[in-house]
């Protein structure tokens, strides 16, 4: 016989070997959970699964519902009684998983200001009023944050404008600790953002 021939013949049986191998190791055949009842997936050669396959769902729609803790962070004049301008303390807010919860969501949390019980406990907010995100970028480590010119309404003093950029950095750096840096710019204005 040709020995061109033998290596094509030896070629079809290694490759075709290959095929029912992997065929019948795979795991591929198999019972999967859909919609609370079991389907076949493949031609699974064990008999449907006797277990309620609904736990796992349970399980899924339950760390879906935790609840999770987030810091946004504001000033406290009975905690710093001296006012030392950039000293900020973190507020805890609950939401619940599901709800997807990203940074846009817990900075609006922070622009809405304080409660009327975090302001007895001597929280109060240097951000004004009707603040709006206009974008929020990341590159890399960096994150930058645009804000309406409302950022800059009353802001004018080196304290103030220290107490604002210290709760909006105190509250990024905590929801994402891998944030290494907080620019802030005002309608796509960095330079002159947030000047006293």
């Amino acid at each position: 016989m040709d020995k061109k021939i033998l290596t094509g013949i030896l070629t079809v049986l290694v490759i075709f070997s290959s095929l029912i191998v992997i065929r019948f190791l795979s795991p591929e055949d198999n019972w999967i959970c859909v919609d609370g009842e079991w389907a076949k997936h493949g031609s699974p050669s064990a008999e449907k699964p006797a277990e309620n396959c609904l736990k796992d769902q349970v399980l899924q729609d339950a760390v879906k519902n935790i609840e999770v803790n987030y810091a946004v962070y504001f000033s406290n004049n009975k905690l710093d009684p001296e006012a030392s301008c950039i000293k900020v303390f973190p507020v805890l807010i609950s939401a619940v998983n599901s709800e997807g919860i990203d940074l846009k969501k817990i900075l609006e949390v922070l622009l809405q200001g304080v409660t009327e019980k975090e302001k007895a406990d001597g929280y109060y907010s240097s951000i004004p009023e009707n603040v709006k995100i206009n974008s929020i970028n990341r590159s890399g480590n960096v994150i930058t944050i645009d804000f309406s010119k409302d950022i800059e309404k009353n802001s004018g003093g080196s304290c103030r404008v220290g107490a604002i950029r210290a709760q909006i950095y105190w509250t990024v750096i905590n929801f994402d600790k891998s944030v290494r840096s907080v620019n802030i710019s005002v309608e796509g204005e960095t330079e002159k953002a947030l000047q006293p």
